[in-house]
């Protein structure tokens, strides 16, 4: 009777170790994968291109710096098209000498085209905004996914855990540990519990 009762301590007190040891493992490495995540967010908001070359993706970061290029070329030019145009009216209306004297059209058609170019630069603007938005999100998602793998690995592993520790009483239950294929990058990640439901 002893042993009996010496051997199920033995047994509870395993599965007390067991659990709260696999556990300290997954909060410390999905704390770095997080923490790793953030990271690249962070430089990807702040400088254009960072977080793809953070992920390797180093064939996207070009994607971005030209879509920066071509944004920033089309609201300079933009601007000094509106510009032109705008002092070319107050000239005309002043009276003095035109900024452009080989500048053709009449005032109503200058008009028009400083309000052309003014959508134009506004709408530059809003694609350099879009573009920096899409960098960043790529950036997190190929962070986020560089967390999972697409292995055919779908094993399933069997482990007692505690379902509830009181000073009353404990009750044991069983954790089914599903591997959906997590990628491994780094050294605790060789504990990585996976995917898991307790009944």
């Amino acid at each position: 009777m002893a042993a009996a009762f010496s051997f199920r301590s033995m047994v509870l007190v395993a599965s007390i170790l067991i659990a709260f040891g696999a556990q300290g493992q997954t909060t410390q490495v999905e704390s770095s994968a997080t923490e790793r995540i953030k990271r690249t967010t962070r430089m990807a908001a702040f400088l254009p291109g960072s977080g793809q070359v953070i992920n390797k993706k180093y064939w996207k970061a070009p994607i971005v710096w030209g879509g920066w290029i071509y944004c920033i070329s089309a609201i300079q030019f933009n601007q000094q098209q509106l510009n032109l145009y705008r002092n070319t009216i107050i000239a005309d209306g002043n009276g003095t000498e035109l900024p452009d004297p080989n500048i053709g059209g009449s005032e109503s058609e200058w008009r028009q085209l400083e309000t052309a170019y003014q959508k134009q630069r506004d709408l530059s603007y809003l694609a350099l905004a879009g573009v920096h938005l899409l960098s960043i999100l790529d950036a997190h998602v190929d962070a986020n996914l560089m967390s999972f793998d697409v292995g055919e690995d779908l094993s399933l592993h069997l482990v007692a855990i505690p379902m509830s520790i009181t000073p009353v009483a404990s009750a044991f239950g069983i954790q089914f540990n599903w591997n959906l294929g997590r990628i491994q990058h780094s050294e605790l990640a060789d504990h990585l519990p996976h995917t898991s439901k307790s009944l």
